[in-house]
């Protein structure tokens, strides 16, 4: 589902030029190694800990940003790093505060999510085993292509001050912009023969949004093969829906 509305959401940026590509390849890079890294964690954690993590996180995250918020109206007007300092304290309060409160309450109970994590199903059909394959590689060297073309554009845009004309201050400027509106997908091929840094990087953000796509298209075919009629036409909508977000609607506002 993310993958999907990412890649209508992701091209419609691309057309009305709202990407910041040097942030956005970062954030690529930084999200798909995370996932990479945190899915062979998954595998070794339980949902309990994965809860434990994630108050703490939300919890340092809440009170900084209302220690923020009163310096802005002036109430306590403190520096990032005090305000940093209180939330570490804050939260660790408030964790050995439920720490304490709830390990007595839910020691006697099993969690059982490890065992969930490593089910498999039994005796998979001809037809899934294929697929299961195939859209497995798609992800595992779609991702590792993609990085691969991020990381790249991002040091010959370093090595070469810049990209497609756009100079490396303008590119890295969060408050810079690169109009990804002018620039094409014929344009963007030709600086990957050329290896043109900022081509590269699109080229990777390209290589994302085509993702989800094929593995609709894929889905579409086995449900079409296993002769799963409701699930064909589910699939057959939302790629649809795909084509005419990615490649009709952007025409159409531009037109109107």
């Amino acid at each position: 589902m993310i993958g999907v509305t990412a890649a209508t959401s992701g091209s419609l940026y691309w057309f009305f030029g709202y990407i910041s590509p040097f942030i956005a390849a970062c954030t690529a890079i930084g999200v798909l190694l995370g996932s990479r890294i945190g899915t062979r964690m998954l595998m070794h954690v339980t949902n309990r800990q994965v809860r434990w993590v994630f108050v703490a996180i939300l919890a340092y995250l809440g009170f900084r940003m209302v220690l923020r918020g009163l310096g802005r109206e002036g109430v306590l007007p403190i520096t990032s790093l005090e305000r940093t300092m209180l939330a570490v304290i804050f939260t660790s309060v408030i964790m050995a505060s439920l720490y304490f409160i709830f390990t007595y309450k839910y020691r006697e109970t099993q969690d059982i999510t490890l065992s969930i994590y490593q089910a498999r199903p039994e005796n998979p059909g001809r037809v899934d085993l294929k697929f299961i394959n195939m859209t497995s590689s798609l992800l595992k060297y779609g991702v590792f292509i993609s990085i691969a073309l991020l990381i790249l554009g991002l040091i010959l845009i370093f090595i070469h001050g810049g990209g497609l004309g756009v100079s490396i201050n303008r590119i890295i400027d969060p408050n810079g912009h690169v109009d990804t509106s002018t620039i094409t997908i014929m344009s963007v091929v030709i600086g990957d023969i050329k290896l043109d840094g900022l081509s590269l990087m699109l080229t990777g953000l390209l290589v994302l949004i085509a993702i989800p796509v094929i593995m609709v298209a894929l889905n579409l075919i086995r449900f079409a093969m296993e002769r799963d009629v409701l699930y064909t036409v589910l699939a057959a909508i939302t790629l649809i829906n795909l084509f005419l977000a990615i490649f009709v609607l952007p025409t159409l506002i531009i037109h109107k």
